[in-house]
């Protein structure tokens, strides 16, 4: 009788969170102030996009971004903030979230505390995300993450290193590191690797239990822009850009006609502007192309390429 009402309790709460979202969530640094919550015809309640989010309909909740389609509620997001341009903020992976489900993550952030927010949202302050699950977790070990994660909205934020872990649910503030391990580890799984006071992303990142997603490639460039007629030894410059699911920051390589360069030193932000300047010896027809490599190695395919013409 008693698992039966837990079961029943559980259900409700389960079918009760999707609405469970802070009335006035407070902006932060990392999130643009105009950003409204919104409400779905069928009832889920989203964050909407920055820029040109809404289809023109009433409804005015068009989302841009999906997650991978193999993500499941439970599974895990790691990232980088975008502001970190020489490599992981101390000591590691600067930020984890817990799936829920529709597109949405729970985390805990300076200012909204815990709240549930999207891909959106992400693409505002994120990168280089990496996708992971647990491979020890059962179905409803990880239904009952996900609960005990919407159970905490609405509370405080606090920095990871300023109290000891505790996974209490009655706590009145977390960390994104603290939120996800204590959500399993009420669920009898431990996702602290090194098991010291305090649990960083990293840590969970590194958890025997926890087995990340390959990451998905970057999408194929656009077209080089640029003159499509130039002089023999006249420098010119061309420009493309690139996109990543993951956002994840890419190197460049040209293909020049006369030959293939090398990757670029330095990555860019994923959709930043890549411009580069070259110049050819003989004269004739070239292909101008680029392609893409993220920072786990995945390479897109060669661009569409820009005919330019070199002449006396």
């Amino acid at each position: 009788m008693k698992r039966a009402v837990k079961t029943l309790a559980l259900g409700l709460l389960l079918s009760m969170v999707r609405f469970a979202v802070p009335a006035n969530p407070v902006r932060n640094s990392c999130t643009p102030d105009d950003e409204p919550w919104v409400q779905h015809a069928d009832g889920d309640v989203v964050a909407q996009d920055i820029g040109a989010l809404t289809d023109g309909t009433d409804d005015q909740t068009l989302i841009v971004r999906s997650v991978p389609s193999y993500l499941k509620s439970g599974d895990l997001l790691f990232c980088e903030c975008l502001s970190q341009t020489g490599g992981h903020a101390l000591p590691g992976w600067d930020h984890t979230a817990i799936y829920v489900g529709n597109n949405q993550f729970i985390e805990a952030v300076p200012d909204e505390g815990v709240w549930v927010t999207n891909l959106d949202v992400y693409a505002t302050w994120a990168k280089n995300i990496r996708y992971a699950y647990l491979k020890t977790a059962s179905g409803s070990q990880k239904q009952r993450a996900v609960a005990f994660a919407y159970s905490q909205l609405g509370k405080a934020y606090h920095v990871t290193n300023s109290r000891p872990k505790d996974p209490n649910p009655n706590s009145p503030s977390w960390s994104c590191s603290e939120l996800v391990w204590a959500a399993y580890y009420n669920q009898g799984i431990d996702l602290d690797s090194n098991g010291g006071w305090f649990v960083w992303a990293q840590d969970i990142y590194d958890s025997g239990a926890v087995t990340k997603y390959p990451s998905q490639p970057p999408a194929t460039p656009t077209r080089p822009s640029g003159p499509t007629q130039v002089h023999r030894l006249q420098a010119a410059s061309y420009s493309t850009a690139a996109v990543d699911p993951d956002f994840d920051d890419l190197y460049y390589q040209w293909d020049w006609g006369d030959y293939v360069g090398t990757w670029t030193v330095l990555p860019r932000h994923s959709g930043e502007t890549e411009v580069a300047t070259h110049s050819w010896l003989t004269l004739g027809s070239r292909a101008v192309r680029i392609r893409v490599k993220d920072v786990w190695g995945n390479v897109s395919p060669w661009s569409e390429p820009l005919s330019v013409t070199v002449t006396r």
